[in-house]
């Protein structure tokens, strides 16, 4: 099975996706080379390539199929070698297809999503991923239906919108390489969710990392960073990782390293110890840690069918836990711990 950046790809036979264009007619349809052909009305699904010479001319096209329902644009060309959809071009299509379920501008020359996407009341499935967008507008917040929104690799991205939380069917969200800075304060209401790749606890914000509490429908992996702003101990119990049963791999870490008193780094084992993940995880990773010891939960058979363990710049500790306690371990990586001079006495 190919692969690319890491994902699976399917390549489908050509008599297969012959008989699929057959059985779809003119629901579906295909845009790319130079020429624009006259669109079907009855066209419901429409995957599009666009350049620098007729982007125009192809998406005013679009824009007339008033009863679209999904639309997937690529960009042709790399850089300012790109067609940009500028907030004139989102603004004529947001407001005459109107029906749209599914929007994927993933990789395009956008930097700025116009207000009108508010119009898109229909809209379930929306991708901005590999772009250069730096904020979401507030008017996103009314897409009530939103079911999936994608924000991998917007690495100018630093925040959500102040009303994210009214996305109440939001299911999926992707902030894998944006640059959150910190999570919206009612961002736990969201408990429909069920993958979120990032939660970022903010400077000064370390109490908003209960709002992990509610969300126990999380599955697949979590990324938890920021953990050197969270302060009380209760706070850290209340974002209720055990509880997290269908999460299977926890990413826990802290801000770049630097020099601390001992109660601080006290502070850090108890606050380690209340985010004692659920015991089915089966990948663990954990960043430049500041407490003196690892949590009690990293041994005593807690986490029995962990798989993969990475401790990386837990720069204090001089005992690594007993490794022996996780069964069926495969991957153990350990770096920068400089301090580590005793490994635990169950090896088997």
């Amino acid at each position: 099975m190919p692969t690319w950046d890491g994902k699976y790809y399917f390549i489908m036979h050509n008599i297969v996706n012959d008989l699929a264009k057959s059985v779809s007619g003119e629901s579906r349809l295909r845009i790319d080379g130079d020429n624009v052909q006259d669109i079907p009305e009855r066209t419901r699904h429409i995957w599009c390539c666009l350049d620098l010479n007729d982007g125009d001319r192809k998406l005013e096209h679009i824009s007339k199929i008033e009863g679209l329902h999904n639309l997937m644009v690529e960009a042709q060309g790399y850089g300012d070698q790109r067609f940009k959809i500028t907030t004139n071009v989102q603004q004529n299509l947001f407001s005459r297809i109107k029906y749209l379920r599914m929007l994927s501008f993933s990789g395009c020359n956008l930097i700025e999503l116009a207000d009108e996407i508010r119009n898109l009341k229909l809209l379930c499935y929306l991708d901005l991923s590999y772009t250069d967008i730096a904020s979401l507008p507030n008017s996103i917040c009314v897409l009530y239906n939103l079911q999936t929104l994608l924000l991998q690799d917007c690495f100018k991205l630093t925040e959500l919108p102040s009303g994210f939380d009214k996305l109440i069917n939001l299911c999926h969200l992707n902030l894998e390489g944006t640059r959150i800075k910190s999570m919206p304060t009612k961002i736990g209401g969201l408990d429909n969710l069920q993958m979120l790749t990032d939660f970022v606890v903010g400077e000064q914000h370390g109490i908003n990392i209960k709002q992990l509490g509610k969300l126990n429908n999380l599955r697949g992996k979590l990324q938890i960073s920021g953990l050197e702003n969270v302060i009380d101990p209760a706070d850290a119990v209340a974002a209720n990782l055990k509880a997290k049963e269908h999460l299977e791999a926890l990413s826990m870490s802290y801000g770049q390293w630097r020099e601390m008193d001992g109660s601080i780094t006290e502070a850090h084992v108890s606050i380690l110890e209340a985010l004692q993940p659920n015991r089915n995880l089966m990948r663990l990773t954990i960043k430049d840690y500041r407490g003196s010891s690892f949590p009690n939960w990293l041994g005593d058979h807690h986490l029995p069918n962990l798989v993969s363990l990475e401790l990386l710049g837990c720069k204090l500790h001089f005992q690594l836990p007993s490794l022996g306690q996780f069964p069926f371990l495969k991957k153990l990586s350990i770096s920068g711990c400089d301090g580590i001079e005793i490994i635990g006495m169950v090896m088997s």
